[in-house]
């Protein structure tokens, strides 16, 4: 796991992209379960506000990219949709575009339950971090190649950095920054050349036992 963590920090350095640790001074903002995130977002009363929380990578619809003018964070620069050579934010025309990670995930308190669960949106440096790859790599691979690598990081426990957008209460907009592996899950199911009955028990990364059926 220490392994695959500075792999992609040095991935992230080459790329001249970096995700902010901990980038909340507050410390009621920082480390929370996705069910007070849910409430602190809710009582949140900024146009931008950050948050750290800790859970589980619980799903992901197959992940997809779209093109942008740029994906350069400065305020001066348009990092609208490219539809056919033409921004849709400042209409520029004749743009070629790269591309920038455009999905969703959802985080959980419990990797098998979703009671407590949040829908992120994903940014560009979320999706370095998870993948190791910007999104102009990831759209070059093929579909097996996506998949496997969605596949490598599901259930997993994070500490996700969150930036949500209150410019509208009723249309908030949580957005994944950052995204820091903890502890890996355990799987729950044996390795197939352990001996062992179905009926074994496995620990998941927070102490619960489950079945080794369990899914």
């Amino acid at each position: 796991m220490a392994i695959k963590h500075k792999q992609k920090q040095i991935l992230l350095s080459a790329a001249g992209e970096s995700c902010l640790k901990d980038p909340i001074a507050d410390p009621s903002k920082r480390d929370l379960s996705v069910k007070n995130l849910k409430k602190a977002v809710a009582q949140s009363t900024k146009a931008k506000d950050n948050f750290s929380v800790k859970g589980y990578l619980q799903s992901m619809p197959p992940l997809t990219c779209r093109l942008k003018h740029s994906l350069d964070p400065g305020e001066a620069t348009c990092r609208g949709t490219v539809i056919n050579g033409k921004c849709l934010q400042c209409n520029m025309e004749g743009v070629t575009g790269v591309y920038g990670y455009s999905s969703e995930l959802v985080i959980a308190d419990d990797a098998f339950d979703n009671q407590h669960s949040m829908v992120l949106k994903i940014c560009d440096a979320a999706g370095f971090a998870l993948f190791g790859c910007k999104a102009t790599e990831f759209m070059g691979l093929d579909q097996a190649a996506r998949a496997e690598k969605q596949c490598a990081v599901m259930q997993e426990y994070y500490k996700f950095t969150v930036m949500v957008m209150n410019a509208d209460k009723q249309n908030a907009i949580a957005i994944c920054t950052g995204a820091e592996p903890i502890v890996p899950m355990t799987p729950t199911k044996m390795l197939e050349d352990k001996a062992g009955s179905s009926s074994e028990q496995v620990t998941d990364a927070r102490g619960r036992k489950r079945r080794a059926g369990d899914q």
